[in-house]
């Protein structure tokens, strides 16, 4: 959705049994999936991706930021810490050490 951040990739779902354990629902109720839309249709001007209620969990994702000629790659697993400073937009390719530190 951004031309800036490429190579998503998700990883590892989560099974049913980790679903249970981790109290996780598999189906967002009528008002989290009232306030997600608003999100994305506020922040992302769009609301096309919301087909269906049904949430998959993974344990990691990674990706790539691009800034000219500039490339970060990011990669994080459930239980990382993630810093996020007051304006990242800067900070990520000129020092991504500041932004994102894994516990």
């Amino acid at each position: 959705m951004d031309e800036n951040f490429i190579n998503i990739r998700v990883r590892e779902a989560y099974n049913k049994n980790d679903l249970q354990t981790a109290g996780f629902e598999r189906i967002l109720n009528d008002d989290l999936f009232a306030e997600l839309r608003h999100a994305y249709k506020e922040e992302l001007g769009c609301i096309e991706h919301f087909a269906s209620r049904n949430v998959k969990y993974f344990n990691s994702i990674s990706y790539t930021i691009v800034d000219n000629d500039n490339r970060v790659d990011v990669n994080l697993r459930v239980s990382d810490t993630v810093d996020v400073l007051e304006d990242i937009s800067n900070d990520i390719l000129n020092n991504p050490k500041t932004v994102i530190s894994y516990a």
